[in-house]
């Protein structure tokens, strides 16, 4: 038995259905997208002409005002010829050329040349530089090809065929990084050997870097040690030899959980004058427990400098010492 339903005639069909939506007028999604067209058979009368081919047609009255097409074919055509009839008046100058021509606003200052050809006439010009020019660019200040490109206002790509047409080497992905990641230079400077205690300095680091460094990891120069005079000669040898600066060094611990951790780290930080702020967040290890003869009550320190190329030179110096008394 059928409740709360309301028997309705479809405005469109004439079918009876049933609805429980008080304002539905129509028994389908179909009638209801057509009710507003006319059909064949319908009662609907010509209303409207169509100012571009003239046809008479039929719209509804709620459109009426606004409707002047019998068609999208025939909006596009008028719109064709309208566009036609408008004279643009002319409020840009081709940097090629000098012709004047007209833009739209919107595109305005973003536009420099009237064709194609004059752009690409344009840009070649442009991209007219020296071999000593790009050197200097790529070289010497250390620019990258995209942002020679973009001060030359060209694309990478002609800048990459200028390098290759003059003959300079481009950067590997490494070197491309590493620059990219020290805009500035090297933050490190080696200072020349001079003096004996220059060459005792570096030979005693490099002896202990062999035992107490870190010679796997490529990107970072450390060295770990439980006594703060040996890191102290390492962290000399830092910045006296290699010229790294002082606050540019981090620090480790790595301490047992049974012994005090905010203790280990202030003592630290003042047996190497180096401030907290410079330390990473310390490696807390669970003990083992039992009798130990000897054990660091403020852990194990490590001091780092993250630089692959300093890595690699102090790498060199150390195969060399090996070579020289092997």
């Amino acid at each position: 038995m059928i409740t709360n339903l309301n028997m309705k005639t479809c405005l469109r069909c004439g079918q009876c259905f049933y609805s429980d939506v008080a304002t539905t007028n129509y028994c389908s999604r179909a009638c209801w997208d057509a009710a507003g067209r006319p059909r064949e058979g319908s009662v609907h009368q010509p209303n409207a002409t169509c100012e571009v081919c003239g046809k008479a047609y039929w719209v509804q009255p709620s459109k009426l005002e606004r409707s002047r097409f019998c068609s999208f074919e025939c909006q596009i055509a008028y719109r064709s010829t309208l566009e036609a009839k408008i004279v643009h008046i002319p409020n840009a100058t081709c940097e090629t050329c000098g012709k004047e021509y007209w833009v739209k606003p919107s595109q305005r200052a973003k536009t420099r040349f009237c064709s194609r050809v004059c752009q690409d006439i344009g840009r070649r010009r442009e991209s007219e530089i020296s071999k000593e020019d790009l050197s200097r660019l790529y070289n010497d200040q250390r620019l990258s090809m995209q942002q020679i490109a973009d001060k030359l206002n060209i694309s990478a790509k002609r800048v990459q065929y200028l390098m290759d047409q003059f003959g300079l080497e481009r950067r590997t992905w490494s070197e491309a990084t590493y620059i990219a990641w020290n805009p500035d230079g090297d933050p490190f400077s080696i200072k020349p050997l001079e003096t004996v205690e220059d060459k005792e300095l570096l030979a005693l680091a490099i002896g202990l870097y062999m035992g107490e460094g870190s010679r796997k990891n490529k990107h970072h120069v450390s060295m770990a040690n439980t006594n703060p005079d040996l890191l102290n000669v390492f962290i000399r040898f830092l910045v006296e030899i290699c010229g790294v600066a002082k606050t540019d060094l981090r620090c480790a611990l790595n301490i047992f959980d049974d012994r005090n951790v905010e203790e280990a780290l202030s003592w630290w930080s003042e047996q190497i004058q180096i401030p907290l702020e410079q330390f990473y967040k310390p490696t807390v290890r669970p003990s083992r427990g039992g009798n130990y003869l000897k054990i660091s009550q403020f852990g194990t320190l490590s001091i780092y400098f993250t630089n692959v190329k300093l890595k690699r030179i102090i790498d060199e110096w150390c195969k060399e010492y090996y070579q020289r008394f092997s």
